[in-house]
């Protein structure tokens, strides 16, 4: 398999995941996420750091979401909507069975508002889904 094959698809889906966590966590919902969690509005450290580590995050899921989906292309030649249908699906159990649960904890366990679980949550449903159709569509270019 080429490795521009495997990075250029989880590279774009990562950066639109990232520009879509940047927009979800800053101008939609940063006032109640920063209530929830209470975080204090200050200018934080190593910002840029911080920024090139999210989207190193956001590649190794892109990455492990697009391998997921790009395994369909070994059963035969599946169509868009096929690839679609069953990249969605995979996104969703992935959030149900791994970010629900961790972003769960938190609340159970930390005293955290159930308000923080759901933004958190409904973002990385977003967020996965949205790298899911970036990865599957680019998929079909290379």
């Amino acid at each position: 398999m080429d490795t521009v094959f495997i990075v250029v698809p989880a590279a774009v889906a990562a950066l639109v995941s990232f520009i879509f966590g940047f927009l979800w966590y800053g101008p939609l919902f940063g006032k109640s996420w920063m209530k929830y969690a209470g975080v204090k509005k200050r200018r934080a450290k190593n910002m840029a750091l911080r920024g090139v580590a999210g989207y190193f995050s956001s590649f190794a899921i892109a990455l492990l979401l697009w391998f997921a989906t790009s395994t369909l292309s070994s059963f035969g030649s599946p169509s868009v909507s096929e690839i679609m249908t069953v990249g969605s699906f995979i996104g969703v159990l992935v959030w149900a069975g791994f970010f629900v649960p961790l972003n769960l904890g938190p609340v159970l366990w930390q005293n955290k508002s159930g308000w923080l679980f759901a933004i958190n949550a409904a973002h990385w449903l977003i967020a996965i889904q949205v790298m899911m159709i970036v990865a599957s569509l680019m998929s079909l270019a290379f």
